[in-house]
């Protein structure tokens, strides 16, 4: 693969019970999880509190822990959710479907940048110091804050 230049990707096909996840996040180099939107983001506050570096976007409810100094944030641009095109039809029946069609529009995600993406992956691979800084930080945080002893 070093010939080659490729990155030591491996592809697991399964779903991994919660007692096998310690297992998991020992195996890699760096937790990724680059979405359009979460509510609290617990698999990445899990793998910050392993000490992993973490990446995933500077949007939504995982900014609540998530910051530039424990974890690699990603850029985004908000993106309308609905991709449905407008009916056409202006038949007084439909003027239901009318209706859910502007409220949907107003519905907003993050549109993670791939460009970015790819900036913080290089970063994370070729600077160790940076990626075990924010990796200490990142655990030292989620204890501190997120602890049972902390929200108990």
């Amino acid at each position: 693969m070093e010939e080659c230049r490729l990155a030591p990707v491996v592809i697991v096909n399964k779903t991994f019970s919660y007692s096998e996840l310690p297992f998991l996040y020992q195996a890699v180099d760096a937790f990724v999880l680059p979405s359009r939107g979460e509510g609290w983001g617990l698999p990445l506050l899990e793998a910050m509190a392993t000490a992993l570096p973490t990446v995933g976007t500077n949007w939504s409810g995982n900014t609540e822990f998530m910051k530039e100094e424990n974890s690699f944030l990603l850029n985004y641009q908000l993106r309308n959710v609905s991709s449905r095109k407008k009916s056409s039809s202006s038949s007084p029946h439909l003027a239901w479907r009318e209706q859910e069609e502007e409220e949907e529009a107003r519905h907003m995600w993050a549109e993670p940048s791939l460009g970015h993406l790819v900036e913080i992956l290089q970063l994370v691979r070729t600077d160790p110091e940076e990626r075990g800084r924010r990796g200490r930080e990142g655990r030292r945080q989620v204890a501190s804050r997120f602890s049972h002893r902390a929200v108990a």
